[in-house]
């Protein structure tokens, strides 16, 4: 089975471009959500909270921090969404993957790269559908029918695998919905009890409406926010201790000892791959794309930017 998408389909006919623009259906699916959960705070409450502003009930402050801090929770929810649909995952390349890696210090053919896992059989790990050898870490998808550096999973609702090149804004992604959702909750309540006249968010006095949509609001936000809280934080928690889904499926497949002594991966590696060497707090909450600076991986093309200071130099 293999799905369309921008990184494995090259279409030639109309067919097959609206082949292709299906199967971004359910990324339409998940931005409609998202903006279910962030219009009624827009159109509604932001505005009667403008209103109140005017009328001396609420601080001009305490306004543009609502706004500004839904304008931006908002554009990093859809930017990092939009980064992980588009970068290419980590496709392994035939070049040189379709020779034999080194491994244990042995050169088995003029590929450079060197391997320290090996698979259930001690045999160098080879994908029989790509027809080309395995680097560490990387698996096989079929939804995709590419092997995939760092490979979690593949993700329906962003149409792509989520592996070494797109993790970072993946985790960015599900870690800024409950920022934004529960910025929601906590504005909504607090300024519906405390600042806006004519809503009643208890006896139902007032505008009624109003009242309805605000509550179906921060009902909807507090469940957003639970569910992508702890599904992110799920993800966030594996990245940190140098896991993944497919890592956990292996070991779950195998054991314990069996499956740890096949994968033979430090959690620095795991964390160098996803976030790149540049690790500061303020960078990593940024959709900045991960900088590999000290060494080259499998898979990276051309020189390193230490390599190109030499060169220049």
């Amino acid at each position: 089975m293999c799905m369309y998408n921008m990184h494995v389909t090259h279409p030639k006919s109309i067919c097959q471009w609206l082949m292709m623009c299906c199967s971004y259906t359910p990324c339409l699916i998940a931005v409609g959500l998202i903006l279910s959960n962030t219009t009624p705070y827009q159109v509604f409450f932001l505005p009667l909270l403008w209103k109140n502003c005017a009328e001396g009930n609420v601080s001009v402050v305490y306004y543009y921090y609502c706004v500004l801090m839904m304008l931006f929770a908002q554009f990093m929810v859809f930017f990092n969404y939009l980064k992980a649909i588009c970068t290419n995952p980590g496709h392994v390349s035939p070049e040189p993957w379709a020779r034999p890696p080194v491994y244990g210090g042995k050169a088995y053919s003029d590929n450079p790269f060197e391997v320290f896992q090996l698979d259930h059989e001690n045999k160098l790990r080879y994908c029989a559908k790509c027809d080309q050898f395995k680097p560490d870490n990387a698996h096989h998808c079929n939804f995709c029918g590419k092997c995939i550096y760092r490979m979690d999973h593949h993700c329906p609702w962003i149409n792509n695998c989520v592996g070494r090149d797109n993790t970072k804004f993946f985790l960015l992604f599900v870690s800024y919905i409950p920022l934004g959702a529960f910025h929601i909750v906590v504005t909504t309540l607090y300024s519906s009890f405390y600042h806006l006249k004519g809503v009643d968010m208890v006896a139902f006095d007032g505008d009624v409406v109003t009242t309805i949509v605000l509550w179906c609001s921060i009902i909807f936000s507090f469940s957003m926010g639970l569910a992508f809280g702890a599904f992110g934080g799920h993800f966030v928690w594996m990245a940190y201790k140098g896991e993944s889904s497919m890592t956990m499926s292996i070991i779950r497949k195998v054991g314990e000892a069996k499956g740890r002594k096949m994968l033979q991966q430090s959690r620095e590696d795991h964390l160098y791959d996803i976030f790149g060497s540049d690790r500061r707090w303020w960078v990593l909450a940024c959709p900045l794309s991960p900088k590999r600076d000290y060494r080259g991986l499998p898979g990276m093309t051309g020189p390193t930017e230490i390599e190109m200071h030499h060169m220049l130099a």
